[in-house]
């Protein structure tokens, strides 16, 4: 009896050692996918890692309002409200400011801010998100004028 017990005392630590934990699933961060409205285009995401009600969005596509030309913005985003948190999403209220650049037969420049309604697949098996978002904007070159922009679209979780 005393060998059997001896004997597994040496066995088991050559057999594996202890169970480890397995880590948790790393938490998507970045986003990217189709928008369509006012303008129409990509858009991309960037939750900040240690706070996910934080984040950089930016968007490129063809926008109609005003005259026809190419847009860039990018804005930070702040997630205020949580609207429904479940084990099937989190659905979110956000505010937004950043810029523009329009170019049409010159280059606008403007200040973009927006209100939005973000939904997200949960923290650890995010696969992709949506949105709605209006986001009136001022040009301050080459003049002064004011447009809003409304848009929805789809992003999904690369990295």
């Amino acid at each position: 009896m005393r060998l059997a017990v001896a004997g597994l005392v040496v066995i088991l630590p050559l057999a594996g050692g202890p169970v480890q934990a397995q880590p948790a699933p790393r938490e998507k961060l970045i986003s990217i996918g189709p928008m369509v409205g006012q303008p129409s285009g990509v858009t991309f995401k960037m939750f900040n890692q240690s706070r996910n009600e934080l984040a950089w969005e930016a968007g490129l596509g063809w926008s109609q309002s005003g005259q026809d030309g190419l847009q860039f913005h990018a804005q930070h985003q702040w997630h205020l409200y949580e609207m429904k948190n479940t084990l099937k999403g989190i659905r979110t209220f956000y505010l937004g400011i950043g810029g523009r650049v329009k170019s049409v037969d010159g280059t606008r420049f403007g200040v973009r801010g927006s209100v939005g309604i973000n939904y997200a697949a949960p923290k650890y098996q995010r696969r992709w998100e949506a949105f709605l978002e209006v986001a009136p904007i001022v040009d301050v070159t080459p003049d002064n004028t004011t447009f809003v922009d409304a848009i929805t679209g789809v992003r999904f979780f690369v990295w």
